[in-house]
């Protein structure tokens, strides 16, 4: 179910697939090592060009797709070569962030997130101040087709 996982799914769409198009990549990849690693070096590059666009702090995401299928995205920092981080070991709000850009931003700016009401509580919190611009930004883009609600204490 592609459903499932919307940020997982923006992923695959950064890179031009839909939904038939990313069943069909993953039958083409289940049994082939050099397709799934062309597939992964794809979905990082689009993805980070992407991240890197919205967040001022230079950094690469990296896609793993086992031989099971499961794709496991870690964050490398482009200052510190070689380290590489799980998602869950990243702040709170480096987390917030990169919810917000693969479940909406991707989406608004895919044209499939149109005429939406979307409510955000406290989309500011855990963030350093740059992060919060980079932030405000977006969310501005992503309310000009949407009916965007922000809860700020």
């Amino acid at each position: 179910n592609s459903n499932s996982n919307i940020p997982l799914k923006n992923i695959f769409r950064l890179s031009g697939y839909d939904e038939k198009g990313v069943l069909s990549k993953v039958d083409d990849i289940k049994d082939d090592m050099s397709l799934r690693r062309e597939l992964q070096e794809e979905l990082s590059k689009k993805a980070t060009e992407y991240l890197n666009k919205l967040w001022k702090h230079p950094i690469e995401i990296d896609i793993e797709i086992t031989e099971t299928l499961k794709c496991t995205v870690t964050i490398k920092d482009k200052i510190r070569k070689n380290h590489f981080y799980k998602m869950d070991s990243r702040s709170q709000g480096f987390k917030q962030f990169i919810s917000l850009i693969l479940s909406l931003s991707i989406e608004s700016n895919k044209d499939i997130l149109k005429g939406h009401l979307i409510l955000i509580d406290e989309p500011e919190n855990h963030l350093h101040p740059s992060g919060i611009r980079d932030m405000r930004e977006e969310l501005l883009k992503i309310g000009k087709n949407n009916y965007l609600f922000l809860c700020k204490n």
